[in-house]
């Protein structure tokens, strides 16, 4: 069960960011992307280690070229 709370609080988090009015369209475009991303990792039965890691790396590549633009 912590899963599914830990995955229910980065949405939390990354809709939260989404509503900011202080974002500019490209970072709230890559926002939206990693919340379907982890939406996905959420819909997994039993995902694999892999396939965790790899979203968290495409999750934080995308907010890193957000934020740091």
């Amino acid at each position: 069960m912590r899963r599914n709370r830990d995955l229910k609080e980065c949405l939390a988090k990354l809709n939260a960011q989404c509503s900011n009015n202080n974002l500019k369209p490209e970072q709230k475009a890559q926002i939206e992307i990693a919340r379907d991303r982890v939406k996905r990792l959420g819909r997994k039965r039993n995902p694999s280690q892999a396939e965790v890691f790899a979203c968290v790396n495409e999750v934080a590549k995308r907010l890193l070229s957000a934020f740091l633009q």
